[in-house]
């Protein structure tokens, strides 16, 4: 009873939750088949099932052997910290590498994969609690030879785009997937322009369902390049906006590029190359147009040194970033944590080595992955060195489900889900005791009040006796 109670994206109320911070224990998952694995590790969250799909390729130490497995996880629970993962299932069995996978929907996912010496191939996978099911045959994506250096995103449940250097020259192209029920179709690839060769390092991240950001490398002169890209829901090719420069001859191609849609503003995190830390910048778009502050440019964001394709990171609703990477010098797993203000980034909770080394046999080897999967949560995946599995681990910043537009009042009773509840939502309520009369009180993240605002802001009211509060809501 009495209790500060938000108003939640379903209509529904409810009383306010926190997260604390915590760090879990590193915990091991899928067995792998050989000794040499598991290699290049990538994941995807399906939010609406609170699932998380693995894909990565395990090498059986013979020349021209290779073979790609995919598990399917549960993290149920704000405050789980434990996968619970199903068995995992064989997608191809032959020379291949660089898999990716993206979320479609509820319960099904888009993988895609090169092959040394034939075209690639994607193929749809569905997932019902932790059991995978492969639909239909792979199909292909009609790049001829290898292609390397990918990323995928998916727009939308009918739209997805695969960006990867490809030719003798490494040059760097975009394709638009089209999924139809457990069917998919590669459209045209678009190259990114002649004269960006020697490319690779693409990675792309999705803007709106119909716009993406495509960032990738040139070779010799160290520079990042990005562009916005369109995909209109009937294109089977992407319309590129004119390209920007966020690195020059300042890289090494290693990058992480991120969005934060509250606040309207990206960062852009890389090694620098002439001091081997990580470096950040801001960057904007409107439109088509893509605007990079590489004027300001915040440098030595730890004293790591990220390995080659092993930097990876995601964001959360509160700008929050968490960073992951195997370090060069003495191949741990380092993270830290990011926040943005305009073109300042601030780091803190800077770890170095947790847990066993990554591995990192070779270049088509990304053994790391991280993916927001509640407020301020993050899973981090990789592959340790000396054993053959796959470890997760779970990084809590403090979470709630307060907003500086969600709290609508105080219930009036003590009530259970499902029930009909009545919230005053103004004028004078009970609440907690040992108020201070006349004194404004603020709600608390874990939805108590006091005297201080916390982050966010909320004000409750203002306390008419001890025991009661004027709700004024500002």
């Amino acid at each position: 009873a009495n209790e500060a109670v938000i108003v939640e994206s379903d209509g529904k109320v409810a009383g306010i939750t926190a997260q604390a911070n915590a760090t879990s224990t590193s915990q091991n998952g899928p067995q792998m088949d050989q000794s040499n694995g598991p290699r290049y590790i990538q994941t995807a969250w399906d939010s609406a099932n609170e699932t998380i799909f693995a894909f990565w390729y395990e090498h059986t130490g013979n020349s021209g052997q290779s073979q790609l497995y995919c598990a399917a996880g549960t993290l149920i629970g704000a405050s789980t910290t434990t996968v619970t993962w199903g068995s995992k299932v064989e997608v191809y069995d032959g020379m291949a590498r660089w898999p990716q996978v993206a979320c479609l929907s509820s319960g099904k996912f888009l993988l895609t994969w090169a092959q040394d010496n034939n075209a690639g191939k994607g193929q749809i996978a569905t997932v019902n609690g932790t059991t995978v099911t492969l639909q239909g045959s792979p199909q292909d994506d009609g790049v001829s030879n290898k292609h390397n250096d990918s990323d995928l995103v998916a727009l939308t449940s009918t739209k997805a785009v695969l960006v990867y250097a490809h030719g003798s020259t490494d040059d760097n192209y975009i394709k638009v997937i089209t999924i139809s029920g457990n069917s998919i179709s590669f459209g045209g690839a678009t190259i990114c322009a002649s004269s960006h060769t020697n490319g690779g390092y693409n990675r792309v991240i999705k803007l709106s369902d119909t716009k993406c950001l495509w960032t990738y490398f040139r070779s010799p002169f160290q520079t990042v390049y990005g562009r916005v890209c369109t995909v209109g829901s009937s294109d089977t090719t992407a319309s590129l906006g004119s390209d920007a420069i966020f690195i020059d001859n300042k890289g090494t191609g290693n990058h992480v590029a991120l969005y934060d849609p509250v606040k309207e503003q990206g960062a852009f995190i890389f090694e620098y190359s002439s001091r081997h830390k990580p470096a950040a910048l801001r960057w904007d778009y409107s439109g088509s147009t893509l605007t990079v502050q590489t004027s300001t440019i915040t440098t030595d964001l730890t004293d790591a040194n990220p390995e080659t394709y092993q930097m990876k990171g995601d964001i959360s609703g509160t700008g929050i970033m968490h960073i992951a990477f195997r370090d060069h010098y003495d191949s741990g797993l380092d993270y830290f944590k990011l926040v943005q203000d305009g073109d300042v980034f601030t780091v803190s909770d800077s770890v170095q080595d947790v847990g066993d080394d990554i591995m990192a046999y070779e270049t088509e080897n990304v053994s790391v992955d991280v993916q927001l999967v509640a407020p301020n949560k993050f899973l981090i995946s990789w592959g340790p060195q000396s054993h053959n599995d796959l470890r997760t681990f779970v990084r809590q910043y403090p979470a709630t489900d307060l907003t500086t537009e969600n709290f609508i009042g105080f219930s009036s009773a003590a009530y259970t889900n499902g029930q009909t509840a009545k919230i005053n939502v103004v004028g004078n309520t009970t609440t907690q005791s040992s108020l201070t009369p006349g004194k404004k009180y603020y709600i608390q993240n874990n939805g108590s009040l006091d005297l201080t605002p916390d982050d966010p802001s909320v004000v409750g009211g203002r306390a008419l006796t001890s025991t009661s509060l004027l709700i004024t809501h500002a």
